[in-house]
């Protein structure tokens, strides 16, 4: 009986409208009341027709001159054609004969929100507090008032009024947790979620925001156990078994994770995301077929998925098929060519494969971009030595230790490579500087220079630089 109700008021809706629009361009004459004028000129405010709602309005104020509702929809339109000073003219009109009419205090508290003016939009949003009839939308308007300035403790205050007042406004429950995201009080978030919750134990918005909380503190049992009770409300609720998943992942467990996502496919329709989730679940599960199985059909439901075409790619290459890998880290490339992180892994695959120029070109943009990371620069001059560029390979490590002046493994790398070259005293000299920065490391010189290790002079240099606490441990076990 409802819905036939709400037809029937549509219908006779448009049956007014065809009626006003018949007049108009007959340039004939109508009586309207004026609810149906209001309700025509709704209409075309709800399809943003302009000219439409333009002829309307100029129709109803000759019909009803000095009516309220039909000035608040003149303000209304003004503002929607960013003319907000005209529109507060016609609003101070009306509230001079209205003096308590809601509308008009709403509708001047937007005029101050778009003017970025705080404390007027406020004081409007209080005056129409005081005589709304569902004080809880008014309280929502004045909480994202707050919100939109950053003053999110405030915006707190007139959520938690607004859930006072109607515990199911799902959307107060997700603004709260938005704003107690946003100013980092995570911990305050699980206490007013869990104090909601004994008094509305079956509200299901706010167990999967309280879940959502714990995952950032990382207390995963406790955001599953939320996730859960989410499900045992609303066994059909996605979104709980995607984020119990994330969580099962996060803990390492990714068995349960992988039919945790699967689940997900119970209730709504496959989403690439999930696919790649189920992909990385896989992939650290060392079961690369399956993982790859999952990355092709995420790119079948979004094909311009960088992630999953990168880490197909890596799927690959532990199989041992180097150009798949490559063909699939191309497209990810291809999908973000400013990546580093992309082409750094490309950079490598075409270094396996024995593309020489092609990884020196990647590896080459990589080390003149912003992306810092000294194992770029090392597994660099790694392809350069072994392709018998050790010259090239020094130069290019004496650059990255300018770059990198504190990390041992680049001035280690560099001490091999000119040992390599012949030059004894200076490969002494960044050995001395390296066992400095990180004394635990100096085996990184068996790897590149294990001759290096037969010199006398070089075993005395590391046994001098042996930090004391070493000396000592070693002294006790003797």
């Amino acid at each position: 009986m409802h819905d036939d109700f709400e037809d029937f008021d549509f219908d006779e809706i448009l049956e007014l409208v065809s009626q006003f629009e018949k007049m108009i361009d007959e340039g004939s004459y109508y009586f309207f009341d004026l609810e149906e004028l209001e309700d025509i000129i709704d209409h075309y405010f709800h399809l943003n027709d302009k000219a439409r709602s333009k002829q309307a309005l100029n129709f109803a104020s000759i019909q009803h001159p000095g009516a309220s509702s039909i000035m608040l929809r003149q303000a209304q339109l003004m503002i929607a054609e960013e003319q907000p000073d005209k529109a507060m003219q016609v609003l101070e009109a009306i509230e001079s004969l209205d003096p308590s009419n809601i509308d008009v205090f709403m509708t001047k508290g937007i005029i101050f929100s778009q003017k970025n003016m705080l404390n007027n939009a406020i004081d409007e949003f209080e005056k129409a507090l005081k005589e709304a009839d569902d004080p809880g939308e008014v309280c929502m308007s004045i909480a994202f008032e707050f919100e939109n300035h950053g003053h999110y403790d405030k915006s707190i205050d007139y959520l938690k009024k607004a859930l006072a007042i109607n515990p199911e406004n799902e959307a107060a429950i997700y603004e709260i947790a938005f704003c107690y995201e946003f100013s980092n009080r995570y911990e305050d978030a699980v206490v007013f979620f869990n104090s909601f919750l004994d008094k509305n134990p079956y509200s299901v918005t706010s167990w999967f925001n309280l879940g959502l909380t714990y995952n950032t503190l990382e207390l995963y049992e406790k955001a599953i156990e939320a996730y859960d009770f989410v499900i045992a409300i609303d066994e059909s609720f996605a979104s709980a078994y995607f984020n119990k998943a994330n969580s099962y992942a996060n803990m390492g467990m990714y068995r349960e994770a992988i039919e945790a996502y699967r689940q997900t496919f119970l209730y709504e329709d496959p989403e690439a995301t999930t696919y790649y989730y189920l992909g990385e679940c896989y992939q650290k599960m060392s079961r690369f077929p399956e993982a790859i199985d999952s990355y092709i059909k995420a790119l079948e439901v979004d094909t311009n998925l960088p992630d999953a075409w990168l880490e197909m790619g890596v799927a690959y290459d532990e199989l041992g098929q180097t150009s798949s890998a490559i063909r699939s880290v191309e497209k990810a490339v291809g999908l973000e060519k400013d990546n580093m992180e992309f082409l750094y892994v490309l950079a490598e695959l075409y270094a396996k494969a024995n593309r020489f120029a092609d990884a020196v070109a990647a590896f080459e943009k990589v080390i003149h971009s912003d992306y810092n990371n000294s194992d770029v620069w090392l597994d660099y001059a790694e392809l350069l030595s072994v392709n018998k560029a050790n010259d090239s390979a020094i130069d290019l490590l004496i650059k990255a230790i300018r770059l990198h002046p504190q990390d041992s493994l680049v001035v280690y790398r560099l001490a091999s490579y000119r040992f390599n070259a012949g030059f004894l005293k200076e490969a002494m000299r960044y050995l001395e500087k390296a066992l400095q920065l990180n004394y635990e490391n100096h085996t990184e010189i068996a790897s590149y220079a294990p001759k290096m290790l037969e010199l006398p002079e070089v075993n005395n240099l590391i046994e001098a630089m042996k930090p004391a606490i070493v000396k000592k441990q070693r002294k006790r076990q003797q």
